[in-house]
């Protein structure tokens, strides 16, 4: 028998040399993963705001927040905000009420939440892969440009992904106990109160827990679910000037100046183009690796 090989004495099965090394050394190299994440997220921060102008409507919605307010202060009419979910700049406002509202505090706080998603990938993927296919996902995860991009910038890109592979590690331990059930579901919600492209995140976690007959689970979530996202969705779906505002229920097409058209005929018009795009320019850009 050699050292890199598996043999089977008395039913058992030996663990091969190098597998039990790389199990040895993988908290180390997870950890330098991560903390290299951190610090090179940290490095390409963006230098202040940047022109797309969500941040800084971010770090205003945090600053109302700590007044109990969610209002645009930029719009001289000051209505109810009705485009971004509120945890977001929830996060802004509980850290700039600690640490104040410095942008270097704030940009290291999404650093770290990209970084953690980093850490939550690996604790998922090590559960259902493997380790050796767990630690080569967490090294393309870690070193993509796009992830580092959305670690260094006042958006909320790197905390939705940090609730959404919450959520994932919660269910690769959902067998462990009811609490583990628990942070998915929580987890979940607060990804599509994060990001509304999240929403499609509650219907499927529902309806993962209805295929495996955990009929209460997927009742308790949906009734959740829908007391806090549903009703942030029936808001911003009934918010008045969609147009003007840029609310996504405009870009649906199911109020605003399009309003007139079938949602279907908009959506259908807009999935051609939109899908060339991101085959063409979308997928290459976000699976890129890094280049001199």
């Amino acid at each position: 028998m050699t050292a890199s090989n598996a043999h089977q004495d008395g039913g058992a099965v030996a663990i091969p040399m190098g597998g039990a090394r790389l199990a040895r050394a993988a908290p180390y190299l997870v950890l330098v993963l991560v903390v290299s994440h951190a610090i090179v997220a940290w490095l390409l921060r963006t230098p202040g705001f940047g022109w797309g102008e969500d941040d800084s409507g971010y770090l205003l919605l945090g600053q109302q927040l700590r007044h109990l307010s969610y209002r645009e202060v930029q719009d001289v009419l000051a209505p109810v905000h009705a485009r971004f979910p509120p945890v977001f700049p929830a996060i802004l406002a509980i850290v700039g009420a600690v640490f104040g509202d410095h942008l270097d505090v704030l940009f290291s706080v999404v650093a770290l939440a990209s970084a953690g998603s980093v850490f939550l990938l690996y604790a998922a993927a090590r559960r259902v892969a493997g380790e050796e296919l767990a630690l080569l996902s967490t090294l393309l995860y870690a070193i993509n440009p796009s992830a580092l991009g959305d670690g260094g910038t006042l958006m909320a890109e790197a905390p939705f992904k940090l609730f959404v592979m919450l959520a994932l590690w919660a269910l690769t331990r959902e067998e462990e106990g009811p609490r583990f059930a628990v942070i998915a579901g929580v987890a979940t919600c607060l990804a599509a109160l994060t990001r509304t492209a999240g929403v499609v995140f509650v219907p499927a976690l529902a309806g993962y827990w209805l295929v495996n007959r955990q009929y209460r689970r997927a009742l308790i979530f949906s009734v959740a679910a829908l007391a806090t996202v549903g009703l942030w969705i029936a808001f911003t779906f009934a918010a008045p000037d969609p147009d003007n505002r840029r609310l996504y229920i405009a870009d649906l097409g199911a109020r605003g100046r399009r309003a007139q058209e079938s949602v279907l005929y908009t959506t259908i018009m807009r999935l051609l183009p939109r899908a060339r795009r991101f085959l063409t320019t979308g997928i290459p850009t976000v699976l890129s690796f890094p280049t001199i």
